[in-house]
């Protein structure tokens, strides 16, 4: 595309320095520069795009947004803009956007569920043979003929990678996606332009609030509001028994509720267990492959959309249930008759979800081991301490994603909420907090390893560091165990 015909497609912007060239591409990251990219100088909290435009000049680069008049070369242009990262977006859409009115495109947000929602919806529409895109915390997957597993780093990615993304689907013969909408990306345009069909609202509270994130639960909270208002899908489908779902789609168009009240897709949880739960839609019966009851939910929410989509009654999907499998999603495994559950619950609402249901069916002693991440989300700490405290027996406090906080500071922080600290200890190192948690477990004990999930790494200072807890499990001898 030429770029006199880009900066028409795009809003609040002005030019200096015009030079007319051949535009391919869009990022924010110098390293990622061809010729033919924009290069988006965004400016971070720790970090000034305009730093890096000379690496991105050295790779090809042209053009340039800005907040602010810089200096650049003769033959440079220079695309003054009041909000880069939505610039960034509309340039994504005007290079990528063009046929993705002809898919059918999935949002489904919320502070706990998105995921599983997501990857048991992947999975009911592979059943009913539908091709498909998936992005989410896991990865971005293609699922149909044409397989793909791409690992990304954000829940949502940038703009310029979902573009892409959905025109590489479209181009090969995809027609349906489905996207994890976390809040910051509401909030930083991830997803600007994109047109929504159906979106999905799993539940909220407080979360992503600090420093570096949300200034408040409301702001929080109207970021997710957003995706059901302002871009306004053709159905949205919520979770009728969250307080918040009246409020969430005030003023969106058809709202399909899925709930103890609902009268069009009525769920009620039947069974609550480590291996399955048991629970009724619609007046059917449902087994999901998954522990935990809330689980259950989250597996109605992708029926009702899964239904929505291909127009097949919900009971069609049954089979499909009773195989579902969500990577670091309460993953079950046993090591001496010892029960070991792996899963990615890392906010108050998530653990208090696993906590309770694993502590409900629990015979033996449960142990929690947990820590939480570095350099934001501190309001976490006190809430998990308190959680982890009602909950289990024993708790085990250690490293999460520490990044460039100090990885024992956090862990005192969290013991420090606990009223009986005898009930905790603290070991940063987080395999050697694994292992002391299985040595002082017993047969008919439960571990609960929270947290990390499928993650394969620590963020420790700048540096992603290899660690996986199910290598480790399996370094260990310990078997998974599915229905």
């Amino acid at each position: 595309m030429l770029l006199s015909e880009l900066i028409r497609a795009v809003s609040d912007v002005r030019t200096e320095n015009f030079s007319e060239c051949e535009v391919t591409s869009v990022t924010d990251n110098s390293k990622a520069v061809r010729v033919g990219s924009v290069f988006v100088a965004k400016r971070g909290a720790n970090y000034n795009g305009a730093d890096f435009i000379p690496d991105a000049r050295e790779r090809g680069a042209g053009v340039y947004v800005c907040e602010s008049k810089v200096s650049v070369n003769i033959d440079e242009t220079l695309i003054i803009s009041k909000n880069p990262t939505k610039t960034m977006a509309e340039i994504s859409n005007a290079l990528f956007g063009y046929n993705l009115s002809k898919m059918k495109i999935i949002g489904i947000t919320g502070t706990k569920g998105k995921t599983t929602t997501l990857k048991i919806l992947a999975q009911c529409l592979t059943f009913a043979k539908v091709p498909l895109v998936s992005i989410s915390t896991l990865g971005t997957e293609f699922y149909g003929t044409y397989n793909k597993f791409i690992s990304t780093e954000n829940t949502t990615p940038e703009a310029p990678f979902i573009y892409e993304t959905l025109r590489n689907a479209y181009n090969a013969g995809i027609r349906h996606a489905i996207i994890e909408v976390s809040s910051q990306a509401l909030a930083n345009y991830r997803v600007f332009g994109i047109p929504f069909t159906v979106c999905i609202f799993t539940n909220i509270s407080e979360d992503h609030i600090g420093i570096g994130e949300h200034k408040s639960y409301r702001e929080y909270f109207e970021a997710k509001r957003s995706l059901f208002t302002t871009y306004r899908p053709a159905f949205c489908i919520v979770n009728a028994d969250d307080p918040a779902a009246e409020k969430i789609t005030s003023g969106a168009e058809r709202v399909i509720k899925v709930g103890e009240y609902s009268t069009v897709f009525q769920y009620k949880p039947l069974f609550d267990g480590d291996r399955y739960v048991e629970f009724s839609l619609c007046g059917k019966k449902f087994r999901l492959s998954l522990g935990g009851k809330y689980n259950g939910k989250n597996a109605s929410l992708a029926l009702a959309a899964a239904s929505l989509i291909t127009g097949k009654d919900v009971k069609y999907f049954k089979e499909c249930l009773g195989n579902v499998t969500v990577p670091g999603r309460y993953e079950v495994y046993s090591l001496n008759g010892i029960k070991i559950i792996i899963d990615f619950a890392h906010n108050k609402k998530s653990f208090e979800a696993i906590c309770e249901s694993v502590a409900g069916s629990c015979n033996g002693r449960l142990t929690v081991l947990f820590g939480s991440v570095g350099e934001r989300c501190r309001a976490r700490r006190p809430q998990l301490a308190a959680v982890a405290e009602r909950y289990a027996d024993f708790s085990v406090i250690t490293s999460d994603n520490p990044g460039n906080e100090p990885a024992e500071r956090i862990a005192l922080e969290i013991y420090s909420h606990f009223n009986d600290k005898s009930k905790a200890k603290v070991i940063t190192d987080r395999e050697r907090a694994i292992y002391f948690a299985i040595s002082e477990s017993s047969k008919g004990d439960t571990v609960l390893l929270l947290g990390k999930g499928q993650e394969s790494y620590q963020l420790i200072g700048n540096e992603k560091i290899p660690f996986s807890e199910k290598e480790i499990l399996k370094k260990l001898g310990a078997e998974e165990v599915r229905y």
